[in-house]
Formats: structure tokens, sequence, C-alpha cells
């Protein structure tokens, strides 16, 4: 393996544009969003999208991951995709540094594994990694534009090219595993799609495939490795049938009054799913999908409730009866006119 080096790439500058993602539970998704809503000819195609959920529970745990099933940033429409290898790379360039550059001089965003600890934007000092995000570089600077979660929010910071060097340097084996990456590197770029627009039969059919808790069909959706869908011990569910898992968190909080970070990323993709109804909802009445301005302000109210419910959750700690109480009677009113209101949209389509 070749020894650390730092030095100075001198390719100027350059950042790639980036919008805040109307989405950041996780990572592979606000990166991928947060590069096509800066093109707002994007849009009408991403509200076909984020209305089918998947949950996946281990039957021992109370934790689940819970996010969207209808969007796949690999198979974007709008995004060029490559995965290299690690290894090819570096039989072509001295460092990585030098790869990443180049790849961002061609309009190319980085996605790669990292060691959280040698970027300070991380606040840790645990030795372990996470998938980092680099849109841009500044030779003068001699620093990085990155993306991730930092410390629970997604946001834009920088970091040195020698942290950056160090990130990257000597990571195991089994840490290049890490969600997938598989000793590889993620290059995204955004392509012109003039094809790809809104389709109100394709959301309708997510609506139905929501209401049924089955699986979506013929669209860009996730994919799962076959041990996961072949493993007894995991459990999944799709679309409404996901309040049977939050359920359970939701009891688990206020029984404990405490709230690992695991525990509340399903509760924060809950809330997300429910402002991009709304907020698709809103699309559709303005461009004259639908005509019902009552359903567009159910939805709204919803996406509300929604941020509310969140909120308390997290005030539980305080351990008043009065806050747990309104959680659960949010919590029920999101959930029984959820359905309601979706069979509506259903129907008005």
């Amino acid at each position: 393996m070749r020894s650390l080096k730092f030095y100075s790439w001198e390719g100027k500058n350059m950042i790639l544009p980036l919008e805040k993602p109307f989405t950041s539970t996780y990572p592979y998704n606000a990166n991928a969003i947060s590069i096509l809503t800066y093109h707002e000819k994007t849009f009408p195609w991403l509200y076909n999208n984020f209305i089918q959920l998947i949950g996946v529970k281990n039957k021992s745990d109370i934790n689940c991951l819970l996010d969207f099933y209808d969007f796949s940033f690999e198979k974007c429409p709008f995004l060029e995709f490559q995965k290299i290898s690690k290894q090819l790379i570096m039989e072509k360039w001295d460092n990585l540094l030098s790869f990443v550059c180049e790849s961002i001089k061609s309009h190319y965003y980085i996605y790669l594994v990292a060691k959280k600890k040698e970027i300070p934007a991380y606040h840790t000092s645990d030795d372990i990694v996470h998938d980092l995000f680099i849109y841009g570089y500044d030779d003068k600077k001699q620093e990085l534009s990155i993306a991730d979660n930092f410390r629970g929010k997604y946001e834009f910071k920088k970091c040195s090219y020698q942290e950056f060097l160090k990130a990257t340097f000597n990571i195991s084996e089994e840490q290049e595993k890490y969600n997938e990456f598989n000793g590889c590197i993620i290059l995204l770029k955004y392509k012109e799609n003039k094809k790809s627009g809104f389709y109100p039969s394709r959301v309708k059919e997510s609506i139905a495939d929501y209401l049924n808790g089955t699986p979506t069909k013929n669209w860009y959706t996730r994919f799962f490795d076959p041990w996961m869908e072949h493993n007894r011990e995991l459990i999944f569910q799709y679309g409404i049938k996901n309040y049977d898992f939050i359920d359970g968190i939701i009891d688990t909080i206020m029984e404990k009054k405490y709230f690992p970070y695991a525990t509340l990323q399903p509760l924060h993709l809950l809330t997300q799913h429910k402002r991009i109804m709304s907020d698709r909802v809103l699309f559709m009445y303005k461009n004259g999908y639908i005509h019902n301005l009552e359903l567009v302000e159910s939805f709204q109210k919803i996406a509300n409730l929604a941020d509310i419910l969140l909120s308390l959750i997290m005030k539980t700690t305080i351990g008043s009866q009065n806050i747990e109480n309104k959680i659960k009677k949010i919590y029920v009113e999101i959930k029984e006119k959820e359905q309601c209101m979706l069979e509506n949209l259903y129907q008005s389509i």
C-alpha cells in the first residue's frame, strides 16, 4: 500500500451546486436529492417518488429501518451513476485526493467511505467509518467541501486535504464493506432528461401499494441484498403497515423516557414522508391534476401534526404525563386521517 503523502493539487477550485434536501434522514438519499433539487426541472419527476415506505426490523429488536422504497439514486434517470474500485483508481492516481479533485473538475460528485475521527466536522474520536459526500475543492485553502449527517443533522462543511487523506488512509477490509461500498467509490453527475416528468398514474399506483402494504413494482425502487430478504430473523413491512413498527417505538420511548439516535431515525423519516406528501398534493392542485382544495389543506394539517409529534417525542425525557397524552392523541389522529385522505386522493386522480 502507498505511504501517506500530503501535496498541493494545482487545480485551483470548483464547488458543484447543491440545495438543502427535503429529506435528510439518510445521507444516501439526501446527497442525491441535494443535487437534483438544484435543478427545478427535476421536481415534477421527484413528485412521483417518496410515497411507498419499507420497514425492516429484527424480530428481537424494537428499532427498525424505515425508508423510502420508491426512490433509488443508483437508478435515478437524472443522475449518471458510476461505482469504481479503489484498487483500480490507485493504479492510475497517486492518491485519492487527486482523483477526487479531477472528478469534481469533470462535474462528478464523490461518495465514499471515510474515518469519522479524522474529520473534525464529525466531532468524534470513535474509530468508525461513515459515507462522506464531496462536492467541491479549493486548492488555495487546501480544503474540500463535504456533506453528511454531522451530529445528527445534514449539513455542508469543510475538511482540509490533510484530514481527508488521513480519513481515507488504511481503511480496513471490513470497514470498506460499510453500506455496501465494498472497496469502491461512487461518482454522481447530473444529466439532462427531457422524457421524465410527472405521471399521475404512477402516483395513483404507489398510493394503492402504500394502502395495501405491498411492494411497489415497475419503478426505481430500492435494492436489498438477497440475504436480507431471505433472513428469517428479519421482518419486512410496506406502506401503511409500518405503523405496526412505529407503535412499538413510540411506546418504548414513552416507557423508558429515552431515545437513542437510531430510534429517532424512523420518526424523522415518518415526519418527512408526511411533509413530502403535502408538497406533492399542493403541486398536483396547482398544476390541475386534482381540484379539491380541502384535500390540500388536509394533507398540510397532517404534515403539521407530524412535526408537532416529533417535537413532543423529543421532550419525553421530561416525564410529563400531559406530553405523553398529547403524543398518543396526535399519533392516533395521524394514523386514522392519513388512510382516509389517501383513499380520497386516490379517487381524485
